[in-house]
Formats: C-alpha cells, sequence, structure tokens
C-alpha cells in the first residue's frame, strides 16, 4: 500500500488523518519493508523446501525404479529355474519310457530268436526224419 492509500483507510476506519510526513508513516514504512523482507525470504524457504521435495521425489523414483528391476530379475531367474526343473523332469520320463521300450525290445528280441531257434531246430529234425524215412 502507498501512503495515500494508509492515510485514506486510517481516515475511513478510525475518523483520524494523518500527514504524508507524520511519524506513524514511517512505522507504517518499516512494517512494509519488514513484510517485503519476509516474503522474500518465505519465498526463499519454500523454494529450497520444493527442491529438496523435488529431489526426495528423485530419490523415491529411483528406489522404485531399482526395487522393480531387481523384482523383474528376481522373477525371470525364479522362471528359467522353473523351466529347467520341467524340463529335466520331462526328460527323465522320456528317459524312463525309452528304457522301457528298450527292455520290452529286447524281450521281443530274445523271443524271436528263441522261435527261430525251435523253427530251425523242428526243419532239422524233419529234414532227419526225411532223410531216415527215405534211407530205410
Amino acid at each position: 500500500m502507498d501512503a495515500k492509500e494508509i492515510i485514506a483507510e486510517v481516515a475511513k476506519r478510525n475518523r483520524v488523518v494523518l500527514a504524508p510526513t507524520d511519524p506513524v508513516m514511517v512505522v507504517a514504512t518499516i512494517a512494509e519493508l519488514q513484510i517485503d523482507a519476509g516474503r522474500k525470504a518465505l519465498a526463499k524457504v519454500v523454494t529450497e523446501a520444493l527442491d529438496q521435495a523435488s529431489a526426495g521425489t528423485e530419490q523415491q523414483i529411483e528406489a522404485a525404479r531399482k526395487i522393480g528391476e531387481t523384482i523383474i530379475t528376481s522373477a525371470a531367474a525364479w522362471s528359467a529355474e522353473q523351466i529347467r526343473k520341467a524340463g529335466e523332469q520331462a526328460a527323465e520320463r522320456v528317459q524312463a519310457q525309452v528304457a522301457a521300450l528298450d527292455q520290452r525290445a529286447n524281450r521281443a528280441e530274445r523271443t524271436a530268436i528263441c522261435a527261430a531257434s525251435v523253427a530251425v531246430g523242428a526243419v532239422v529234425l524233419m529234414v532227419a526224419g526225411i532223410a531216415g524215412y527215405l534211407l530205410v
């Protein structure tokens, strides 16, 4: 407020007419200067507080980003381990099935060899029987 506004407001509220050179106007000037200085100091403090809050926010964002990276990396490692285990289990099942089929094939082979041996023996006996019949 300038001096004219202060004089008018004092006259209106208090019905006292002040002169621009009245000592009370010095007090008004000092109060105005103090208020301006206080505003500047407050603005500086608020600006610094906002800067600190902004820096803190950036730190929190970076911390959250690192936590997120850790979670994603851990989840990927866990998933890879689960896939590896599942692959190992599947390989073990396939190996067991192949081993069982191999055993069955070995048994079938032995049975086929026995059957062939019996058949050959039967043919030999039959040939010997025919030869013996013809020779008699």
